[in-house]
């Protein structure tokens, strides 16, 4: 599922069916590079004149509005005045065996949000999506309409007790026991819902008012949480006010992110991330010390941690990537980290949005999102904050993941 990150002041936000995480902005117009050749990314075509053999035909009437998501795109794109800039015209190429932007990068379905959209998951075994963002704590669900439309619907919404001025909510889906949402942007307000009936079936016991970095389910019955500072925090959903506290954190003041990986339940491989470049792998047995660290090669070590992002390879173990310090996504091996934390080499740097030009606030683009393909193991696909949104493949060192 594809987003349109906006700004807070945003009055909309179209989203379109095309990935699971990334942000990327459908309406705007731009060559994209890939693995396949040039992408272009929501370009718009212009007719040609009808002409006879004779010569030029009448005038054409106004060809009639189009129907759905992508009527809904060009009304919205007609309302913006016209730019003074030309954009190259985007040829559609394909190299071989790789992928082609008419065949492969088609929007399906999509919508308009009229708020920020700054998180996305969808309801597994269901047609239902849910969304975050701010000014507030509060969820949105869409349900992805049946095959005769394309348009995801606003089906309603899951308000928080004392959700204004709260920092928008992170947010994790299961479909295990029923359609539950677990949800929370502080430790005191983590609570899990069932999406259809909006009925809490589990709600933190916790008095710390910790702001929340990541949420995740490990099994139908166990919930992990990471908090801004580093800590984690491990809970049973079947104490319905059981206690969430957070087990000792990492040293200093920088802000932590985090990625869990895929395996049996409540032995997941975690991934922590900080806005220093520090990496830190934990075991679940033992939340409170972690088991390897290492340090990113990265250039922009601090300089912010709005899109910090750590995920794990999902077909290839211990393999992660790391984005969000600037316009690179980096593939790391973790297998042979040790404790020293020393500086780690990257497996591969995909650099292809930091050479997209400038992005709305004038800076270097930094990427917003990655995440792994589920089927091709060395695919990733990731957004900037310039509306990009590229899908990339890797080739790795000999002897490395996989």
């Amino acid at each position: 599922m594809a987003i349109s990150r906006q700004g807070q002041g945003a009055s909309r936000s179209p989203f379109s069916a095309l990935a699971d995480n990334p942000f990327t902005q459908p309406s705007q117009q731009r060559e994209e590079e890939g693995c396949g050749g040039t992408f272009p990314t929501g370009s718009t075509a212009t007719a040609a004149p009808a002409l006879n053999g004779h010569g030029p035909a009448a005038a054409k009437q106004p060809s009639q509005q189009p129907k759905g998501i992508m009527g809904m795109f060009a009304a919205k794109a007609a309302a913006k005045p016209p730019s003074t800039t030309k954009e190259p015209k985007a040829e559609a190429k394909e190299a071989p065996g790789g992928l082609c932007p008419e065949r492969d990068f088609k929007v399906e379905c999509g919508g308009f949000s009229n708020r920020p959209v700054y998180s996305l998951k969808h309801v597994p075994d269901t047609s239902l999506l849910v969304t975050s963002g701010p000014p507030d704590s509060s969820l949105q669900v869409w349900q992805v309409s049946a095959e005769d439309s394309d348009v995801i619907k606003s089906v309603s919404a899951i308000s928080t007790e004392n959700g204004t001025g709260q920092p928008w909510a992170k947010i994790a889906a299961t479909s295990s026991r029923a359609p539950w949402v677990l949800h929370g942007s502080r430790l005191n307000n983590v609570q899990i819902t069932e999406v259809e009936s909006k009925k809490n079936v589990y709600v933190s016991g916790s008095r710390s008012s910790e702001e929340l970095s990541a949420v995740a389910f490990l099994d139908c019955n166990t919930l992990l949480v990471c908090c801004s500072k580093g800590q984690l925090c491990l809970a049973d959903t079947r104490q319905p006010q059981g206690p969430l506290e957070a087990a000792p954190g990492p040293a200093g003041g920088q802000r932590w992110c985090m990625g869990v990986g895929h395996g049996p339940p409540n032995s997941q491989p975690v991934a922590r991330l900080s806005s220093g470049g520090q990496l830190a792998l934990t075991d679940l047995r033992k939340v409170s010390e972690p088991v390897a660290c290492a340090r990113c090669s990265v250039s922009s070590p601090g300089s912010s941690a709005e899109f910090l992002a750590v995920s794990w390879a999902p077909a290839l173990e211990g393999c992660i990537a790391v984005s969000g310090f600037d316009g690179t996504v980096h593939v790391y091996e973790t297998r042979s980290w040790d404790g020293s934390g020393r500086e780690a080499e990257p497996l591969f740097v995909h650099k292809g949005h930091a050479f997209g030009g400038l992005d709305a606030g004038e800076g270097p683009p930094v990427v917003t999102a990655h995440t792994w393909h589920l089927q091709k193991p060395r695919t990733l696909l990731s957004a900037a904050s310039d509306g990009s949104l590229h899908i990339w493949d890797w080739v790795p060192p000999r002897g490395s993941c996989g």
